[in-house]
């Protein structure tokens, strides 16, 4: 079999939240960031009062458009916006989301859960047209919804799909995953599910999912906690849980990546709830409300490694925040990564007179840091007038780029020559590159270099991992035609045994065929494709992903499917 996977030197930057729409945060009452790639300022003019869950949205430069808390809209000069009325009637809200809609410039979705009777909770969305108005948007469809059926557990996240454009709305109701496609016709009520039963360990009643995702979107953590009741509903225990599931944000599909917990099941150390969820590059972070026998919690911040999961040495290390609380004075908190890389928490405490929250922030001032190395100190950041509980969530916007889907390189590069290449998901490299050249190629997702490939000792190539939001120069590459092939899909996918390759007969010459490599670029197959349609047995590969090159005399078309 054929390799066309050499050795590669990949460099991976990630800062999840480094896009300049999630500059500007406004939550709690009157509470408000703006933040810069190194610095933070507190801001004095949002309009928020309650303790619930906000969203913010500026523009690409970083001006902010409008923000929410699910009750109401306020436009950038903090006003209510045209159109926003608190149709909920004054509902319990508890989670708020803005997401762009797909291929509608200027146009945003707000999606919320609000609270029914008998503990259920509706999904509704509303569209916002930052267009009109002169700028300051007007609401053009208020608190509709959605059409997905309602949970009890009403935990909702937001993240990128692969295609560069769209989104994925996802939820959990009873152990399953529930993801609907959110693109240009709007937000899908048909669900993608993936059924967790066999992964989660959690049996008795238990507390609502809190979600995060992370930098790459490439995983999703949840904690949870199971509670035990006594007589009279009393609560005699509660054994915390995280989650962490890779996620493949293509098909919306989840597979267990690791879960940290103790011989007895729960999250260590100790007991209590784990009430928020956050990742850096490469390590997690849950705050946690911690339970003693005297009915007083204290609050911890747990540290977990993404990359020891094999040495099975996860749990890193704990911090003790302090401050007794009776447990009926309980506010809850939340941990939240911003644009300057830092990682923020709220606090909830009580004093002499009952304060239920802090105009200060704690910060994890070098997340990626192992241990004390993290740096994380108390009351560090002053919000001056503002008090929050609840810092607002934020969505990871599709970066505006005009770079392509994918790239086939041909053309060599002599000495002396510069040649830097971007794709938003993959480049495949056939050419060489001699002594003195400089090249870059970087992708979203796979950078493979293929059969023929060299790169002479003397010449400067880096290939990277990562999203192509920067403008690129396109000097020498010969695109074989990507965008010419059309009227291609491959399905199922994901699947078990069987995949059918379907192409239009105008897409059929003597030269059609596939080929399908794995992740290491070994070459798995060759198939010559005669007719519209041809099911390939694939029985004898192993679960995981694959890539499926189809070809013919126009050119070259990259798909990518999952066995399982």
């Amino acid at each position: 079999m054929k390799r066309i996977l050499y050795t590669i030197v990949m460099f991976c930057f990630f800062n999840g939240i480094a896009q300049l729409e999630n500059a500007n945060w406004y939550f709690g009452t009157h509470a408000g960031m703006n933040f810069t790639l190194n610095s933070a300022t507190a801001l004095a003019n949002g309009e928020t009062s309650n303790d619930g869950m906000t969203s913010t949205i500026s523009d690409s430069t970083g001006q902010l458009l409008f923000y929410t808390d699910g009750h109401k809209i306020w436009n950038k000069n903090h006003v209510i916006m045209d159109g926003s009325v608190d149709s909920v009637n004054g509902r319990y809200v508890p989670y708020v989301l803005i997401s762009p809609y797909p291929n509608h410039p200027n146009k945003y979705f707000i999606i919320t859960t609000a609270s029914l009777s008998g503990g259920f909770y509706e999904y509704l969305y509303s569209i916002v047209d930052m267009d009109a108005n002169g700028g300051l948007g007007t609401v053009e469809l208020l608190n509709s919804p959605i059409g997905i059926p309602n949970s009890k557990k009403e935990s909702i996240i937001i993240a990128k799909h692969a295609d560069g454009s769209s989104y994925w709305l996802i939820t959990m109701k009873d152990k399953v995953f529930k993801s609907f496609l959110i693109n240009d016709s709007g937000i899908s009520t048909v669900a993608i599910e993936s059924d967790l039963t066999g992964s989660l360990y959690f049996y008795g009643y238990y507390n609502n999912y809190r979600f995060a995702m992370s930098p790459s979107e490439d995983k999703l953590a949840f904690v949870t906690s199971e509670i035990t009741l006594g007589t009279g509903r009393n609560i005699q225990g509660i054994s915390p849980f995280l989650y962490v599931f890779e996620f493949d944000n293509l098909n919306a599909t989840f597979s267990r990546f690791f879960d940290e917990e103790d011989s007895n099941g729960v999250l260590y150390p100790g007991v209590g709830e784990p009430i928020s969820v956050e990742f850096s590059n490469n390590l997690l972070y849950v705050l946690k409300n911690e339970m003693t026998n005297g009915g007083f919690v204290y609050q911890t911040v747990l540290q977990f490694s993404l990359s020891n999961i094999s040495l099975g040495n996860t749990y890193q290390y704990s911090v003790n925040l302090g401050f007794n609380i009776a447990f009926d004075h309980l506010y809850n908190s939340s941990i939240r990564r911003a644009l300057d890389g830092k990682i923020y928490i709220t606090r909830a405490y009580t004093s002499s007179g009952y304060t239920p929250y802090s105009n200060k922030l704690w910060v994890i001032n070098s997340p990626d840091a192992y241990g004390s190395s993290c740096n994380l100190v108390t009351e560090q950041f002053d919000l001056l007038s503002g008090k929050g509980l609840l810092l607002p969530y934020l969505v990871k916007v599709h970066e505006e780029s005009s770079c392509p889907y994918d790239i086939v390189i041909t053309d060599d590069v002599y000495g002396g020559q510069i040649d830097i290449q971007s794709a938003s998901n993959s480049i495949m490299s056939y050419n060489k590159i001699f002594s003195g050249a400089n090249v870059e190629y970087k992708a979203g997702n796979f950078v493979i270099l293929g059969e023929g490939f060299n790169s002479e000792y003397g010449s400067n190539f880096r290939a990277i991992i990562n999203d192509c939001s920067i403008a690129f120069r396109n000097k020498t590459t010969n695109k074989l035609g990507l965008d010419k092939i059309e009227n291609f899909s491959i399905y199922p996918n994901p699947t078990d045994r069987f995949i059918t390759i379907n192409v239009s007969e105008s897409e059929i010459d003597n030269y059609s065929h596939v080929e399908i490599f794995d992740f290491m670029g070994v070459e798995k197959g060759n198939y010559k494709i005669t007719k519209v349609d041809t099911k390939l047995d694939l029985s004898f590969l192993l679960k995981g992903l694959y890539i499926l090159k189809y070809v013919n005399h126009k050119g070259v078309k990259i798909k990518h499917f999952k066995v399982k």
